[in-house]
């Protein structure tokens, strides 16, 4: 063999060799080798592989006969009817009775249980209590100027809140308040001292129809001032009058502004 052969047997095998050893092995060849196995790959990869026809296979399935109706259960007439059981009314429910001690053993066995607290004998006298509700049930009714109602008629009674709405429009707050509950339950003490109240304005034969009223009643000529309590009091003539001569009725209101302007 030549040695020209041999050197292109070892040059072939090194070549070999190290595309072996290489981890990405390149090619190297003409440009119209890689164009050629470029398209060659391109077109292998537009082929479709055809799919696989499937026959569909239709299956007959046996028909269904439809069910017959089911027979309705025969009910025998002649059988008995079943038996209610009527259940009986419970009795009505007792409450257990509970035996209660007499107040003298209850107080002796709290003693010793408890004989730091005192025990009374009898209930507290709530008079006390009761006179400080009426006054201050009286104390309410009061307005900064009253007129007391007693036994007027129907027609007096108008014309005494026609007279109430007028002060309370051109002067203080005012009201009409009814005198017999105050006489009757002796409220009159309460009721004078109360708060704001400023003047009293009363028919002057009505004052001394009421016995408990006119302890209150007080009358300085002098001074020409009277007085329930320590309260201011305008005194009316009979109302009758009022109706018989309108004209009275300006008068009474000069009197009124002059007597209330002073308060």
């Amino acid at each position: 063999m030549s040695s020209f052969l041999k050197s292109y047997q070892s040059l072939l095998q090194d070549s070999l060799q190290l595309l072996k050893e290489e981890e990405n092995p390149w090619i190297i060849g003409s440009n119209e080798d890689i164009l050629f196995f470029q398209n060659e790959i391109t077109f292998q990869k537009k082929r479709k592989t055809p799919k696989p026809v499937i026959e569909k296979k239709v299956v007959s399935l046996p028909r269904q006969q439809p069910k017959a109706p089911k027979p309705s259960p025969i009910i025998n007439k002649t059988a008995p009817l079943p038996k209610i059981e009527i259940k009986k009314p419970l009795p009505p429910y007792e409450r257990p009775k509970i035996e209660t001690l007499p107040l003298n053993e209850i107080q002796k066995m709290m003693e010793k249980v408890a004989p730091e607290i005192s025990h009374l004998q009898k209930a507290p006298d709530d008079t006390r209590a009761k006179q400080i509700a009426q006054k201050w049930k009286f104390q309410t009714q009061a307005a900064p100027i009253t007129i007391l109602s007693i036994k007027e008629t129907e027609k007096e009674k108008v014309f005494l809140e026609h007279l109430t709405k007028a002060i309370d429009i051109h002067f203080f707050p005012a009201r009409v308040v009814s005198a017999a509950p105050i006489e009757k339950e002796n409220g009159w003490e309460a009721f004078l001292s109360a708060q704001g109240l400023k003047l009293i304005i009363s028919s002057d034969y009505a004052i001394f129809e009421l016995p408990k009223l006119t302890i209150h009643y007080k009358e300085y000529p002098a001074q020409n001032k009277t007085l329930l309590g320590e309260t201011p009091l305008f005194m009316l003539p009979s109302l009758n009058l009022y109706f018989k001569d309108p004209l009275l009725k300006h008068s009474l209101w000069r009197a009124l502004k002059q007597t209330i302007s002073a308060l």
